[in-house]
This record gives structure tokens, sequence and C-alpha cells, in this order.
């Protein structure tokens, strides 16, 4: 199974920016982006609700989470970004890569096996 892994604050402050912070930021741009968009909202079906539920965290958490750790956010989003703009060049073989490498990640139990 997975090892327990220890970092320094700084360490952890820039991977929970990654796996934590920017989701949920990015599940509320999602929701934001759409919000107004009847078609879009009758339309939107599982991939959306599940790509938004973090859109729905507790307001006071999300705020100190932005708050507090607001430069690698914008870092991660930063980085985001590089890779959005990136993955377009040879999209088939990403999408081939990532899926592969992301199907690793977790047992049939949904537990991170890393």
């Amino acid at each position: 199974g997975a090892e327990v892994v220890f970092a320094d604050a700084t360490k952890h402050d820039e991977a929970v920016a990654k796996i934590s912070h920017m989701p949920m930021l990015l599940s509320q741009a999602l929701f934001n982006l759409v919000k107004n968009d009847e078609l879009a909202l009758k339309l939107a079906s599982s991939g959306f609700r599940d790509m938004t539920r973090l859109a729905m965290s507790n307001i006071d958490m999300a705020v100190d989470m932005v708050t507090l750790n607001s430069a690698n956010i914008k870092h991660s989003l930063e980085k985001l970004n590089e890779s959005l703009l990136d993955i377009e060049n040879d999209y088939t073989q990403k999408i081939e890569r990532i899926r592969d490498e992301r199907s690793k990640m977790y047992d049939k139990d949904g537990k991170n096996i890393l």
C-alpha cells in the first residue's frame, strides 16, 4: 500500500495548492463560466457534476485556503495554463500517456496506491 509522505511546510503548501486548492478554484471557475448559460446548465451531466462538486466547498475554509496559500496557488495556475496550452501539441499521444499514468494512481476502491 501507499506509505505516508512527510514533507516540510513549504513543500506541503506547494503540493496542496496543486491537488486541493487549485481544484477547488477550477471547480468554482467552471461553474461561474456556465452559470448564466441556460442550455449548458440543462445539458450538464455527470462530467460537469463531478468537475464542479468542489464549488460547494465550505466558504470560510475556501477563503482561508486561498488567502493563506495565494502565492502557491498563483504559481500552480500559471503552470496549469502552460499545460493547457501545451496539451494540444501531440494531443492523442499526451492524453494516452495521461490516461495510463492516472489509471495507476488508485486501486479499485479509490485508494491512492502511489
